[in-house]
């Protein structure tokens, strides 16, 4: 299968994306939290050769950048820089995926580009839900400064957790993900600012 990798430039962002394939049935793909784009090629692989899947690397993934720091990014500027893509390749119809995180992007671009999609493929997206302990960690700036300092200090990071298992005020679930995503200093900023970076893309439910 064809495979090329390129990236398309708007405002602060360096979008970076994954090219499988060269049919005429166009999909556009959106990986989860630690992944890249090229997550998306078994699928490409399984979709056959009538289809072209263009996957993303996620802010602070892959090859992508986003030069603003921890100024969130805004519904403008993800229809700013999706509609220069689509553009460049004369996109008109696709079908559309989001994993996980890559869900609050997948659901942020069926509000924008309501017209343009055939059908949506959404694998345990984030972003139709808004949780509890995610809204305080990235939403007020207080808290947002102390989430911050737990990259600097895991320790309290860990602590917190075993305080919130402790009283039972945070599923195991949840707790034992979590901990996972912080292991090493890179994991641990690149959750930070994905996550506060992201979290304006939210989408209107009804």
């Amino acid at each position: 299968m064809q495979r090329s990798e390129s990236k398309i430039k708007h405002n602060a962002m360096d979008l970076h994306y994954h090219q499988y394939g060269s049919g005429v049935k166009i999909f556009i793909a959106f990986h989860g939290f630690g992944q890249t784009g090229a997550s998306f090629k078994e699928v490409a692989d399984a979709l056959g050769e009538e289809v072209t899947l263009y996957s993303f690397d996620l802010p602070f993934h892959g090859a992508s950048e986003w030069k603003a720091g921890e100024r969130p990014l805004s519904k403008n500027d993800w229809e700013g820089i999706l509609r220069k893509f689509l553009e460049e390749k004369a996109i008109k119809k696709f079908t559309l995926m989001g994993f996980s995180l890559g869900g609050k992007l997948a659901l942020a671009t069926i509000e924008l580009f309501p017209t343009y999609i055939d059908s949506v493929v959404l694998i345990a997206p984030d972003g139709i839900r808004t949780n509890f302990w995610y809204a305080l960690a990235t939403y007020p700036s207080a808290l947002r400064r102390y989430f911050k300092s737990l990259i600097v200090k895991p320790g309290s990071f860990f602590k917190t957790l075993a305080v919130l298992k402790h009283f039972r005020l945070m599923d195991k679930g949840v707790i034992k993900f979590a901990s996972s995503q912080m292991g090493t200093a890179k994991d641990k900023r690149k959750n930070y600012y994905t996550r506060v970076v992201v979290r304006k893309l939210k989408i209107d439910l009804k």
